[in-house]
């Protein structure tokens, strides 16, 4: 059904239901006229043409969403889905709006993106910072998408102190790192190491420096011997890293705290092929909030990143920017979760 059919059906000019359908001019009609029209639009299953709509208004109340993916990681599979699910949490009650989803080929940087991706019907942008892992203070977008990107963008996980000039919706690495940590204190382990990937990314520098200060807060000290860098930052990863703690020389670990689930995972394995028990022998934490680690033995205790709540957060902020009832920058910074299982 058209927007004519309506307005011939309740005897009315289309001008009246345009109005009614359109939340920037209800205003300008009676209520019992405004509630007639939205009845007969859910009765008939009306859809507006936004084409039409856009040549009309300038308008097309449409935003980009852009993803990672990589096709190795458990991790990046739940970004999407949870991500997902936070913007649709916006869009049903901002039902005007829609979105495009972009989502990067596998191992592709946002810097590499064509520009081609991002038509001139979108209005604003929600960036996941994990397509872009050097995102900084002064660049918050790589030069190439400045260049021709002068609308609202909105960063989610941007990190913490880096976004002066960004709109960014992101939790504190270094925090989520110090409770994890203080946490395996607080079990009484002392000699607690610490396992991650790569070394460039500032989420790695943050959780590091997360799991140094809590040592240093309760006077025990760090031990070069119980950091632990191997690639990749993986399943496989966890598994060598720890299988080195155990087979050098010098104190080995009560706990580890692993950068993210999956080396913790492959954490827990080594363990078992080490002949360790865990969480008797040997405690792991780990980092991300993976639904899988539900179904790991032990069940894994881990930070949960609140990446659906930062997906929500992020799109009613770039809504409200597009919709100018905000002005930039704006910044969120949401609280994580220590979820607290069987291995540590």
């Amino acid at each position: 059904m058209r927007l004519m059919d309506l307005a011939r059906q309740l005897k009315i000019s289309h001008t009246t239901v345009s109005r009614a359908l359109n939340p920037d001019k209800q205003h300008l009609i009676s209520e019992e006229v405004r509630r007639k029209v939205i009845e007969l639009a859910d009765r008939s299953n009306y859809r507006p043409n936004r084409a039409a709509k856009a040549m009309v208004t300038g308008r097309t109340h449409t935003f980009g969403v852009i993803l990672p993916t990589k096709l190795t990681s458990v991790f990046f599979n739940e970004l999407i889905v949870k991500t997902l699910a936070g913007v649709f949490d916006v869009l049903r009650v901002e039902h005007h709006y829609t979105c495009k989803v972009v989502v990067l080929p596998n191992e592709e940087n946002l810097a590499n993106l064509d520009p081609r991706a991002l038509r001139g019907d979108m209005e604003g942008l929600l960036i996941s910072a994990h397509c872009s892992p050097f995102l900084n203070r002064s660049n918050y977008l790589p030069p190439r998408l400045q260049a021709y990107w002068d609308k609202p963008a909105v960063v989610l996980n941007l990190q913490f102190g880096l976004g002066a000039h960004a709109n960014f919706v992101t939790f504190d690495n270094f925090d989520a790192a110090y409770r994890a940590v203080t946490h395996l204190i607080k079990k009484k382990h002392r000699q607690i190491a610490f396992i991650h990937g790569r070394t460039d990314f500032e989420e790695t520098r943050r959780r590091k420096e997360g799991y140094v200060r809590a040592l240093k807060d309760h006077q025990i000290p760090v031990v070069g011997s119980l950091i632990r860098h191997f690639l990749p930052n993986t399943e496989e990863g966890g598994f060598a890293a720890t299988v080195q703690l155990f087979s050098q020389k010098g104190p080995k670990p009560t706990a580890i705290f692993a950068m993210n689930d999956e080396m913790a995972i492959g954490a827990i394995r080594a363990l078992e092929v080490l002949k360790k028990r865990c969480p008797q022998d040997v405690a792991v934490m780990g980092f991300d909030g993976l639904l899988l680690g539900e179904y790991v033995r032990p069940r894994l205790s881990t930070v949960a990143q609140p990446l659906r709540a930062m997906a929500k957060e992020g799109t009613q902020l770039l809504i409200d920017l597009i919709e100018k009832r905000l002005k930039a920058p704006q910044s969120k910074v949401l609280p994580s979760e220590l979820v607290i299982r069987e291995s540590a």
